[in-house]
């Protein structure tokens, strides 16, 4: 037959403490210079699959507190200009964001 007091109840579901486990730091050994692969040129076909956006942005609104759209390009894998415009911007020009 169970016991059904609260006092045993209590006494039987209390954990003993142990100390715990220090665990120890291990350090990793001395890394060895990694080998690196240079890869192969690319075909003009592999090539033409790549393609870079620069996107140039204005400022606009008081204090130049909104982006707009100025001037987009697009280059090549070899870093050839493919496509270069200027954007209208319609609203008035606040920042040019010129500061470096």
């Amino acid at each position: 037959r169970k016991s059904t007091s609260s006092t045993a109840n209590a006494t039987n579901n209390k954990k003993s403490k142990q100390p715990r486990r220090k665990h120890k730091k291990t350090s990793s050994p001395p890394s060895s210079p990694k080998e690196i692969q240079i890869p192969k040129e690319l075909t003009p076909q592999e090539k033409s699959q790549y393609v870079a956006l620069d996107a140039e942005m204005v400022g606009v609104g008081p204090h130049g507190q909104h982006s707009r759209l100025a001037r987009i390009t697009l280059a090549n894998y070899d870093g050839e200009c493919i496509y270069d415009t200027l954007v209208q911007v319609l609203e008035t020009v606040t920042d040019y964001r010129t500061f470096v």
